[in-house]
Order: C-alpha cells, then sequence, then structure tokens
C-alpha cells in the first residue's frame, strides 16, 4: 500500500474511533496551531522565503491573519457544541409533543491543499477551519522546505492521530483529484484503502468589485487639497492590495467602477501608484500602451491597469488580460449604474465600497455580495483565501443531523384504515397557523391581480425602484 493511502486510511480509523469529535479536542488543535506560530515566528518566515517570489511582510500578514481565525473559530467551536433545540407537535396526537434537535457532525477526512502565495494561510488557516468542524486532516504543504519544518512542528503541537504530512507527488501517486490550492477536499476513505472525493471547496474564483462614489473624495466643492489626499489614499490602497502575495489575492478587486465626474480626479493618482510600485518592487519604468481600441492600459512591470475609454461604447472584452494582474478602471454614471453593473455581473465575493452617508447605506442595500466593505480593504481578506466563504465553508466540513425525541410512546399508525383517515382529514381540517394582521392586501379583480398586467397584455412587470439619495 503507498504511504498516502496508508496515511488516509490511519487517518479514517482515527475519525472513526471518534477521537475529533469531543470540543476540547478541538479547541486544542486550535491552540497547537495558535502557539506553533507564535513560538516558531522566524523559523515559518525563513521557510517561506526559500521561495524568491515572496516577501517577509506578506509571510507575516498571512501567519497574523490565521492567529485572527483562531480566535474567532474557538468562538464557533464553543457554540457548536450546543444544538438548536426546538418542540414539535404530533400531527395526529396534538397532545403529544417532541423534542427536535439539530447539530452538526464532522465529515471525516479532509484534505488541505495549499498554494505557494499564501504557504501558511492556505496550509494553517484551512486547517482551523477542518479541526473547527471536527475533522482530521491531510495537509499537502506547497514546498519540501515548508512540508519538511510543518511536519516536525506539527507533531509537537497536535495530536498525532488528527493529522497526516502529503507530499504532491503522493497525491498523485494515490490518482487523488485535489484541486489546485488553496481547496479543501473531503475524502471518504474505504476500508480497503480506496478514495473516494466526496466534495471540494475551493477560494472564491469570482472577481471582487469595488465602487468609488464621488463623495469619496468629499462634498462638491470641497478643498482640492482634500480631495486630492482622498483620491491619492483610495487609488493606493486599491494599487497595493493588487500587489500583495505577489498578485494572487483573489479578493483584491479586478474592476474598479468611478463616477464619471471624479474619474479623471483619481485615475490620475492610480498611475502615480502603480509606477512608484514599479520603483519600489519590481524597479520597472511604467508604460503607456494601447491594447485594443476603446482600452488604454499602463504596465509596471506587474500590475496593468486597464482604463475603459470614455465613449467606447463596445462592451470589452477582457479575457486577454489575467485577472490577478489586472486592474481595470471604468466609469459609470452615478451609483445606479454602478450598482446594476454590479448586480449584472456573477455575485460578487466582495465588494469595496467608497463614499459617504446617505450613499453608504444606500448602495450597501442594493448590492448582493458575500463581503461588503465600506472604505477600507481589510488586510485580513487579502491574506486568508477563505476569508468571505468561512462562514458557509463550515457546513461543507460537516453535516446536519436531526433528532427527534418523544418522550413516551407516541404512534400514529394504530388504527385501521377506515379509522384513519378521518383522523387524518379531521387533522388537516382543524390545522392552524399563526398570522399577522397585514390588512385586507390585494384583493383579485376578475382577470388580474391589483398591480400585474394581464396575460393578454404587453407591458412586461417592472423592476422595483430605488429610491435615490438626494
Amino acid at each position: 500500500m503507498a504511504l498516502s493511502h496508508k496515511a488516509l486510511q490511519e487517518l479514517s480509523l482515527a475519525y472513526t474511533s471518534g477521537v475529533s469529535r469531543p470540543v476540547n479536542w478541538r479547541r486544542k488543535q486550535l491552540q497547537g496551531i495558535h502557539d506553533l506560530i507564535q513560538n516558531n515566528q522566524d523559523a515559518l518566515v525563513s521557510a517561506a522565503l526559500d521561495d524568491k517570489r515572496l516577501v517577509c511582510a506578506d509571510v507575516l500578514l498571512e501567519l497574523a491573519s490565521v492567529l485572527v481565525l483562531v480566535h474567532s473559530q474557538l468562538d464557533a467551536v464553543i457554540g457548536s457544541s450546543k444544538p438548536s433545540q426546538s418542540t414539535a407537535t404530533n400531527f395526529l396526537v396534538p397532545a403529544s409533543k417532541r423534542e427536535v434537535m439539530n447539530t452538526q457532525n464532522p465529515a471525516g477526512v479532509v484534505v488541505v491543499s495549499s498554494h505557494w502565495a499564501f504557504p501558511y494561510g492556505s496550509s494553517l488557516g484551512s486547517m482551523v477551519l477542518a479541526y473547527a468542524a471536527g475533522n482530521v486532516i491531510a495537509l499537502v504543504p506547497p514546498t519540501s522546505r515548508i512540508s519538511s519544518l510543518l511536519a516536525t512542528l506539527l507533531s509537537k503541537n497536535l495530536d498525532l492521530f488528527g493529522y497526516a504530512v502529503i507530499s504532491p507527488e503522493e497525491v498523485k501517486a494515490a490518482a487523488l483529484d485535489v484541486p489546485s490550492g488553496p481547496a479543501l477536499l473531503v475524502l471518504d476513505v474505504g476500508n480497503n484503502g480506496a478514495l473516494e472525493p466526496i466534495r471540494s471547496l475551493a477560494a472564491p474564483s469570482a472577481p471582487a468589485v469595488a465602487y468609488v462614489n464621488y463623495l469619496a473624495l468629499g462634498k462638491r466643492g470641497s478643498s482640492p487639497k482634500s480631495r486630492a489626499k482622498a483620491a491619492e489614499a483610495i487609488a493606493q490602497e486599491i494599487m497595493q492590495s493588487k500587489v500583495v502575495f505577489n498578485g494572487q489575492a483573489n479578493l483584491a478587486p479586478f474592476i474598479v467602477y468611478i463616477d464619471e465626474e471624479i474619474f479623471h480626479e483619481i485615475s490620475g493618482e492610480f498611475v502615480a501608484a502603480a509606477k512608484a510600485l514599479a520603483t519600489g518592487r519590481m524597479r520597472t519604468e511604467a508604460r503607456e500602451i494601447v491594447a485594443m481600441k476603446g482600452v488604454r492600459t499602463l504596465s509596471n512591470g506587474f500590475v496593468e491597469v486597464v482604463e475603459v475609454e470614455a465613449g467606447s461604447t463596445r462592451p470589452v472584452d477582457f479575457s486577454p488580460f489575467h485577472r490577478a494582474s489586472t486592474l481595470v478602471l471604468a466609469r459609470v454614471r452615478g451609483p445606479d449604474a454602478a450598482i446594476d453593473r454590479v448586480q449584472s455581473s456573477t455575485r460578487v465575493p466582495a465588494f469595496y465600497l467608497y463614499t459617504q452617508e446617505p450613499f453608504i447605506t444606500y448602495i450597501t442595500k442594493n448590492v448582493d455580495s458575500d463581503k461588503t466593505v465600506v472604505n477600507s480593504i481589510p488586510l485580513e481578506l487579502l491574506a486568508n483565501p477563505f476569508a468571505t466563504s468561512s462562514t458557509t465553508i463550515s457546513p461543507s466540513l460537516s453535516h446536519a443531523q436531526n433528532i427527534s425525541k418523544s418522550p413516551t410512546l407516541a404512534t400514529s399508525f394504530v388504527d385501521a384504515p377506515h379509522e384513519f383517515e378521518p383522523r387524518l382529514a379531521k387533522a388537516i381540517a382543524g390545522a392552524t397557523i399563526e398570522r399577522l394582521d397585514e390588512g385586507d392586501g390585494p384583493t383579485a379583480t376578475s382577470s388580474t391581480m391589483s398591480g400585474w398586467p394581464s396575460a393578454s397584455s404587453s407591458t412586461r412587470p417592472m423592476r422595483a425602484s430605488r429610491s435615490v439619495p438626494s
């Protein structure tokens, strides 16, 4: 049996024994990862910097984000130990009540596939999520140096029955279809060593979006100096988000919508930020080139800033540009146009909004995203590939169980059919629900419901209008 098969089968046996189910065990694993980072910071950074593409600040940011994640998941573990409870009534025996409990049980063996740009956020951070849900883990580190270091450090801080470190080569030899990291794979391991993927969880792939409303620079007529300072700060923050982690941060904005009336004020700051970063990180002179009709691009050798030119009416195809290294600046006429652009695209994992009230409330109410952030790009969102989906990942790393208990015998199928049917009919006729007093509501007319066109009408129902702030 190959090493990976043996390790995975041992993990499966450990999970089946129930080792990972107790809340205290889960907490100890999370505490172990916390201690591992705090006590071995220098060694972890040194191992990561073997990859010359990485920089110290990015690695430290990753480690800090994992500690933040540990803190939040410790609270989640405590909450998961308390199953939700309710009572239900037997439909045919109203006097009989039963207690209903909903719990979340671990999924089993979880393969953690890490990524070179996030060597610890995608490995230790993903382990935190899997441990919090009560699973055992097969870790696939991104490099041999990190693999060797983590194998040593994990053995000193975690339960040996709760994890295994396997190499990418072993994964390949096992013919295991693990998505390229960062990703999590819930795995079923048979008694004979057969491996069957149950579900895989990858970091968000849809592009993140930002919108800079005209109020982000201050009210109309505010001092040019304060407006220029605000424009510079916004441009620098967004551009920096494209540079950290070698441009691999999947939650950095890909498209920035900018109100047309401030476009020239702020687009120049993006150019300046791109040139500054070229000097600081890539030492490549920024240059402007014409890439295609209707588009102007500026490249600093690391990030490509794509500006959709005014008056361009044809849709722009951004497929030639790599999302991770491209920042698109696009004009919009105002908040409603920006909202429509965002809502017409795939659900965005992160939406960054720069504005002031009353537009903060108005825009956040009308934009549907996994996470909306106002007037900043938090570093932890960039450092953790699963930052916007940690709350949705946890249920995927477990399975729900519903437990219903009756205090006494309360069987329903005790009557003969001719007696059972009248009981059902009586129960249906006597069923009641709690109702709210909402007034008379719409009343039916001869052919239509009030407010809707008839079937013969050619008028389409209108989308509910938005009340635009003045």
